[in-house]
């Protein structure tokens, strides 16, 4: 049945607006009359249909339409009226997604139903925590919760793009200043060189050599390694290759261990999430290793999700699949003794979140400096050897 967005008057003359469903405009403005209300506008809801299923709506604004709802449900309010006024208050996009999922809860689906023909605003991990506060009745404290933490990552989120906002800038200032000196600075003072038919210093020869090669084959470069990129980001799409890839990039110094930690702190918060919303250990394993980016990874955490299965304990299987860090691993232990599993996992989460966002700061912290130091030496370089030249003229000169 279609959803209708209708603009009414009370008895006492107030305006109130909101949304009904109806088989057609005219029936809408007769069910309107039947709750005592004149209607003034009556129009097809603007999220009613076919066309609204994958809308994609923000992290941010999902993160308050849950907020908003958590408050909503708290107060007492019927979730069809909650989703109703979170509607009202939304626009664009946002208005057009909760109008849907209104209209289809609604119509007897259940909320995790309706959010799921939404996949590109929310993900299985909301659903399936959705669904399980339905089930126990405690929805409201899982919306607090998700908002919570799709708020926590949104934060650090920004503040990375942030602190990589000015090395990024330096460095597309620095390939542009150095690529402009070796193609049309340096060519033009070489030249005089060339005419003084004096011996020139090695590191004069060498930014010449490499001036030239800029000049005849650095456009040709710049194509082959835009190719080289395409065909990179083709291979990736493949399993095989990205697996591959994945599995290498764990492997390396520094990084590995940053991406080891990245995906550590979205499984626990996924698992602590998840948990608390009282769905199984297994099939909250299950969802989480949905939510894992490499591949290489989540080929582990399937494994160790199997051995659970086989009724082996999670603390041992994550260990012997190599995924945690020590001490999240003893916290996951004292968990399952304790039957606190939920608490600890968020407790785990966020030990790992800041561990992470210690070594974004000191890594970002140092980027600079030697994004500094590398460009300043390049353009020392540049200089020295466009000044010794001039240095040995003037001697000659002055003999």
């Amino acid at each position: 049945m279609p959803a209708f967005e209708y603009q009414a008057l009370k008895p006492g003359g107030q305006e109130t607006r909101g949304n009904l469903q109806a088989d057609s405009e005219r029936h809408a403005r007769q069910m309107l009359r039947d709750m005592g209300l004149m209607p003034l506008e009556v129009q097809p809801a603007r999220g009613d249909g076919p066309q609204a299923a994958g809308l994609r709506v923000g992290a941010e604004e999902i993160a308050l339409i849950t907020r908003q709802l958590s408050a909503m449900l708290a107060a007492g309010l019927p979730l069809v009226e909650a989703l109703g006024a979170v509607a009202q208050q939304a626009q664009g996009r946002s208005h057009q997604l909760l109008l849907d999922i209104q209209a289809q809860v609604r119509e007897g689906q259940s909320l995790a139903d309706a959010l799921a023909r939404h996949p590109a605003s929310f993900d299985e991990l909301y659903v399936s925590s959705v669904a399980a506060g339905e089930q126990s009745g405690q929805l409201g404290p899982i919306f607090l919760q998700l908002a919570d933490q799709i708020e926590r990552q949104q934060r650090f989120r920004q503040q990375t793009r942030l602190a990589l906002l000015y090395p990024a800038l330096l460095a597309a200032v620095a390939f542009a200043v150095v690529a402009g000196l070796m193609v049309y600075v340096v060519p033009r003072i070489v030249v005089v060189f060339d005419r003084a038919g004096q011996t020139l210093p090695l590191v004069t020869q060498w930014l010449m050599t490499l001036s030239d090669f800029a000049r005849h084959w650095g456009g040709w470069l710049l194509l082959a390694a835009a190719g080289l990129a395409g065909l990179l980001w083709l291979a990736l799409r493949l399993p095989g290759p990205r697996l591959q890839a994945h599995a290498w990039a764990l492997r390396l110094p520094g990084l590995g261990a940053w991406l080891k930690q990245a995906q550590a702190t979205r499984f626990s918060q996924a698992m602590g999430l998840l948990l608390a919303a009282a769905v199984p250990v297994t099939e909250a394993l299950r969802i989480a290793t949905r939510g894992i980016s490499n591949l290489a990874w989540k080929t582990r955490l399937q494994q160790a999700a199997r051995r659970v299965e086989e009724g082996q304990s999670l603390s041992q299987a994550l260990g012997e699949a190599q995924l945690l860090p020590p001490v999240m691993l003893r916290l996951i232990a004292s968990g399952e003794t304790s039957g606190e599993l939920d608490t600890l996992f968020q407790h785990a989460a966020r030990l790992s979140e800041e561990q992470m966002a210690r070594a974004s700061q000191a890594f970002l912290a140092l980027l600079a400096p030697a994004l500094v130091l590398l460009v300043g030496g390049m353009v020392l370089f540049i200089v020295l050897a466009i000044l010794l030249p001039i240095f040995n003229m003037n001697q000659l000169i002055g003999l």
